[in-house]
């Protein structure tokens, strides 16, 4: 499911890097341990797991943590500097407050992301009409709201929601085609993507611009992830299972 998939793969790509950077001798001479941790995208279980992290690993750096929703939970420890956020997969407005010094960002917030998506889209190719597909959980009601919004009043926008637990996009689908739109954006997983593609069909795709945008706002990880309700640690190699 979105988050879930989301989280696999940053979790992959950090425990490659760590693996890495253990090969070439850690940092100053001393090898780095990733520990994994799931909120399941829940605020409450994400604020237990900073504070285990913290008590029983001395942890105060949460790296690539997934989801606004689940970021809220702890977000009072970050700006109070008891914790540093490092490069969160989050595109939530709120995150980007001045006061939250102790965040660094790789990635715009939603309103700044769409924005420019859809202002390229206009001005590159002429599209005034576009068909949004959006995961229908807690973690795109940012989204939801901005593409609904007086912002985007100069645009024909429609958003078409999805549940996450499902790759049954018949109904979706049609009223996709229906729509008749210029462009399809895409914010949702790959493999619903994929199959969104394949039940509305190459021959009505044809002459429209498709798009996708990974959303981040979405996750199910933290300070290190934990996946399937089992902690995960290691130092890299191997990545042994606690």
């Amino acid at each position: 499911r979105g988050l879930a998939e989301i989280g696999r793969n940053v979790r992959d790509g950090l425990i490659k890097a760590f693996e890495k950077i253990n090969r070439e001798g850690g940092i100053k001479g001393r090898h780095v341990r990733l520990i994994v941790l799931d909120h399941e995208n829940n605020p409450t279980t994400a604020r237990d797991n900073i504070e285990k992290l913290k008590q029983d690993y001395h942890v105060d750096i949460i790296l690539s943590a997934i989801g606004s929703n689940a970021i809220s939970g702890f977000l009072d420890l970050v700006k109070n500097k008891e914790i540093l956020l490092l490069f969160p997969n989050a595109l939530s407005a709120d995150l980007r407050d001045p006061a939250l010094s102790n965040i660094i960002h790789l990635a715009s917030s939603a309103q700044e992301l769409f924005k420019g998506v859809v202002d390229y889209m206009h001005s590159t190719f002429r599209v005034r009409k576009f068909a949004f597909v959006l995961i229908n959980d807690q973690n795109t009601r940012g989204i939801q709201e901005y593409l609904a919004s007086s912002a985007m009043k100069n645009f024909d926008i429609k958003l078409f929601l999805h549940d996450p637990k499902s790759m049954d996009f018949t109904e979706t689908a049609q009223q996709i085609i229906a729509f008749e739109p210029n462009a399809i954006g895409l914010v949702t997983p790959g493999r619903s993507a994929t199959e969104i593609i394949r039940q509305i069909g190459v021959e009505n795709l044809i002459n429209k611009h498709i798009f996708a945008i990974r959303s981040d706002d979405g996750g199910r990880k933290k300070g290190g992830e934990k996946e399937g309700g089992k902690e995960e640690e290691g130092d890299g190699e191997n990545f042994p299972k606690k």
